[in-house]
Formats: structure tokens, C-alpha cells, sequence
């Protein structure tokens, strides 16, 4: 009689010795956070910015160009309708340097954005409606919620990839794991956020993930059950986890 490997069976992929550890994961990561953002929060001021920005003619330098280990992140932009020609500025976000670079990247590329770099440091990105400062920092940022979720999900085994639009972000998890993060669309998929958000500071995560799956058109499928009000970050986002590759392997 052929006997099944416990490590492969669905059971013992989303049991409860799993969830512990997935809880452990995120908890881990909520503590980091916390230490993180106090030392973000009592570092040296951001300086004025010195010197004149320059053009980056090649922008495959942003390795050698962003090498903080972290950058507060100040974007205007004109506001909708802008008849009046009107900018309004976003929230202050507090970006790690591979966070960062991914922005960076993403206005530079698709969107043709002019990158200039200062003798500080300081990078400009600027479009003909968006203006965006980075200001290096010699501090590492906190962690962010949806970092706690990804080190639960990693726990079993699932990716998660970062996106949004618009000013909503959210977590997209191919239900097939071996998806590549440029094809987690044209599979079911889900999309999980708190709110519309999953990248604020991980102290600011205000209520419960929800978790929604899509198929390949977009069309909404299902909303897997929320955490129970007033569960900590690191509990929801090992039930988030958890409820997620439930639905996987069932």
C-alpha cells in the first residue's frame, strides 16, 4: 500500500503547526517594524537640499545612484479637474531602497519621466503632472503591513507582488505559485488589501486584510472570510495567509 508523504499532503500544508509558524513570521516582522520606525522617527533631520540637480542621461546607474538605505518619498501632483492648474502634495511616504528604485523605475520607463540627480543625493522624477523627491537616509524605514503578510504567505509557500494604481496598492497572490510576477493576471488570481491600502508604515495597518479572488478577465469570483475585528497585524495576516492557501489546496 502506498502511503502519502506528509509534507505533501494539503493538511499538513495549512494545519495548525504551519499557522503557527506563519504567525511567528509576521510577528517577527511587526517587532523589526517597531524598532525600525522608532529610529526613523528619532534620526537625524532630513537636510536642505544643496547644489543643482542634473539630468541622468543613463538611467541603468540608479544602482550606483540609490545606495541609501532608505528615502522619504515628497510627490506633487496637479489636481483632477486642473483647469486652474492647481497641485495638490501626497502624503510623505517612507520607502526602502528597493521600494524606491522600483518607483523610480516605473516613472521612467513606461511613463518617459525626467530623472535628475543632486550633488546630495536627492533624485527628482518629473513628468507635466507629477513631481516626486526622493531624500536619501542613512536610517532604514519600517517595515510596511504588507511586508508582515508576505512573510506570512512565504510561510506557505505562496508570492505575493506588490501593485497598485491610483493611490490604491494592493497584494496580488497567483493562485498557481510558480506564476511569474508578469503573468499573475492572466491566471485566478487574488487581491488582498486592507482597505485600499498595503503599503502604509506596518504601526498604521487600521483594520482586517481582505482577500478577493479573481479570475483571468478581472471578474470577481470570491471574498474569503475577513479575521475577527480587533486582531492584531500579525494574527490577520497569519489568518490571511492561511485562508488563502486553504483555498489553494482545496
Amino acid at each position: 500500500m502506498a502511503h502519502n508523504d506528509p509534507s505533501t499532503t494539503g493538511q499538513d500544508r495549512t494545519g495548525p503547526d504551519v499557522h503557527r509558524r506563519a504567525l511567528d513570521a509576521a510577528a517577527r516582522i511587526v517587532e523589526q517594524s517597531a524598532q525600525l520606525e522608532q529610529a526613523w522617527l528619532s534620526g537625524p533631520a532630513m537636510a536642505t537640499a544643496t547644489g543643482r540637480a542634473e539630468p541622468v542621461l543613463d538611467p541603468r546607474n540608479l544602482n550606483r545612484l540609490m545606495n541609501a538605505p532608505g528615502y522619504q518619498v515628497l510627490r506633487s501632483r496637479l489636481k483632477a479637474p486642473s483647469a486652474d492648474g492647481a497641485w495638490c502634495a501626497d502624503e510623505p511616504l517612507a520607502l526602502n531602497r528597493a521600494r524606491a528604485r522600483r518607483l523610480v523605475e516605473a516613472w521612467i520607463g513606461p511613463m518617459n519621466a525626467l530623472l535628475l540627480h543632486a550633488p546630495d543625493d536627492r533624485l527628482y522624477v518629473v513628468t507635466d503632472r507629477a513631481q516626486t523627491e526622493l531624500i536619501p537616509s542613512a536610517v532604514e524605514p519600517p517595515h510596511t503591513e504588507g511586508d508582515v503578510l508576505c512573510a506570512a504567505l512565504h510561510v506557505y509557500g505562496l508570492p505575493a507582488h506588490e501593485d497598485g494604481e491610483g493611490g490604491v496598492t494592493w497584494l496580488a497572490v497567483p493562485q498557481n505559485s510558480a506564476t511569474a510576477a508578469r503573468d499573475v493576471y492572466k491566471g485566478a488570481h487574488f487581491r488582498i488589501s486592507c482597505g485600499e491600502h498595503t503599503d502604509r508604515v506596518a504601526s498604521a495597518h487600521d483594520d482586517v486584510w481582505g482577500a478577493s479572488l479573481y479570475n483571468s478577465d478581472g471578474e470577481h469570483i470570491e471574498t474569503l472570510d475577513a479575521s475577527p475585528p480587533g486582531s492584531s497585524l500579525a494574527e490577520d495576516s497569519a489568518r490571511c495567509a492561511r485562508a488563502v492557501a486553504e483555498r489553494i489546496t482545496g
